[in-house]
């Protein structure tokens, strides 16, 4: 680990080295040319990785097409192997069982299979950390060992010893769970967390307390596919993203039904609180949270991957109540409408809406920073006052550069942009109105990632 000390303010500590090796110093075995159709090459031949000559004498296991179709969106589309989904149906485990023998059978007799096997061994499964994330005093990070298949979230006490807090690999003898998305109360003191049985998309969020390494048999809350837990200040709970679990709605028009609630610990969360309603279509993705502060709450509709939408609220004020439009009313209305209409309901001030851009912003000390590529393909950051949500009254303080700017965070009082130039990572600090103050030392030419800092804490931490 190597330590960087910063003249203006803010220090920075390398968390992992991640090397870049290559070559697993196997030679070259001959191949012949041509092969015959008739006679297979030999089993140490590298033709049994050529498809042409593969097909020639060695055909995989047969794949039953069944008359499956659904209708999206007016379309019958074909879904001919959708009985290859219930992965605990006898039909699919013999099918896997065929398809794991033919692929062994054709790996395992080629020549650099070994050599290809431990060189991938050495590189995949290694010892690293993550960069920590400190709540209440306490470092929060991802340990992994080379000896494990899954990383296992650790805590270390201010001045004190690291221990497990969660370790997916001792949930399931088979592997089959694993550890999502994990998020610290500020005070430390619980994790909201998801776990993923069998190793799908579909996961489960639950809350750990740390002192004791329990779970909260209350706190357990299904639909958790998008959750991202954003924690009030008082710690007493936090807005989620809540995906119903009904298995009659079509996977395509899933993300049209994901809400934003609130959840207060030790609550049933079949009643938490509903913060703004699903936008019904499919095309977006519905997401929001709270700033650090608990001054505002943003909400966020994103169209697709090139657009975002946002609205801000007072979140001091108590959440105002919605009425949800019935199924003929939204039916005629547009997205937007419908949005604009629970918007209104709900206290919610346009931030920035309908523009062909992303907006991400970070809210510090009666100020927002926004990270956008509104009309800067590599991106800037803008400063906006509330209240002044037109574009027009928004400030740059970081204009465009040939470099794209990945990332944009205060830490210590400052503005710590990440940059990729060349294919290599960059880090510079700004000052609060985009001076630049100094470039961020690296190791050497490689990538960073994100960073990881508090807005009043002089220090951070990335992975290189």
């Amino acid at each position: 680990m190597c330590k960087f000390t910063a003249p203006v303010r803010a220090s920075f500590h390398l968390a992992l080295w991640a090397l870049c090796l290559w070559g697993c110093g196997a030679s070259t075995p001959q191949t012949n040319s041509v092969a015959s159709e008739a006679t297979a090459p030999p089993r140490d031949s590298l033709a049994y990785a050529d498809p042409d000559i593969l097909s020639s004498y060695l055909a995989p296991p047969p794949t039953d097409r069944h008359d499956t179709a659904s209708t999206l969106h007016g379309v019958r589309v074909e879904d001919p192997y959708r009985w290859l989904e219930p992965v605990d149906a006898p039909e699919v485990k013999s099918w896997v069982d065929a398809q794991r023998k033919y692929a062994r059978d054709i790996l395992d007799a080629l020549p650099t299979h070994t050599a290809l096997s431990q060189r991938f061994t050495e590189i995949l499964y290694l010892d690293a950390v993550s960069p920590p994330l400190v709540r209440g005093g306490r470092q929060f990070y991802t340990r992994r060992y080379k000896t494990k298949e899954k990383s296992i979230l650790m805590v270390r006490p201010p001045n004190g010893q690291e221990r497990v807090l969660i370790d997916p690999n001792e949930m399931s003898a088979n592997g089959s769970i694993s550890l999502g998305s994990w998020f610290p109360s500020w005070n430390g003191k619980q994790v909201a967390y998801s776990l993923h049985e069998n190793n799908a998309d579909e996961a489960t969020l639950f809350v750990r307390d740390v002192d004791s390494g329990k779970d909260s048999e209350l706190d357990v809350i299904t639909g958790a596919k998008y959750a991202g837990p954003s924690w009030t200040p008082d710690n007493r709970g936090f807005y989620y993203e809540w995906l119903p679990t009904d298995p009659s709605v079509e996977v395509s028009d899933r993300p049209g039904r994901t809400e934003l609630r609130y959840h207060r610990l030790g609550t049933d969360p079949t009643e938490d609180t509903l913060i703004f309603p699903a936008t019904r279509d499919p095309k977006t993705f519905l997401r929001g949270g709270v700033t650090r502060d608990g001054r505002w709450l943003f909400l966020v509709v994103q169209h697709g991957w090139n657009q975002t939408d946002l609205y801000v609220r007072d979140a001091r004020k108590p959440p105002a109540a919605v009425r949800l439009l019935d199924a003929a009313a939204s039916a005629v209305l547009s997205t937007d409408a419908r949005v604009k209409s629970y918007a209104d309901q709900l206290e919610l001030t346009p931030f920035v809406v309908g523009q062909d851009a992303l907006f991400y912003p970070t809210w510090w000390k009666g100020s927002f920073y926004v990270r956008t590529n509104y009309k800067a393909p590599n991106y800037r950051v803008l400063k906006v006052k509330p209240g002044r949500y037109k574009l027009a009254a928004w400030r740059e303080i970081v204009p465009e550069s040939q470099a794209k700017l990945d990332d944009a965070s205060i830490v210590g009082g400052r503005l710590v942009l990440s940059y990729l130039k060349n294919a290599a990572s960059q880090i510079q600090v700004h000052d609060l109105d985009g001076k630049p103050l100094r470039e961020v030392e690296l190791p050497g030419v490689g990538s960073t990632g994100g960073i990881v800092g508090d807005p009043d804490r002089d220090e951070a931490y990335f992975s290189f």
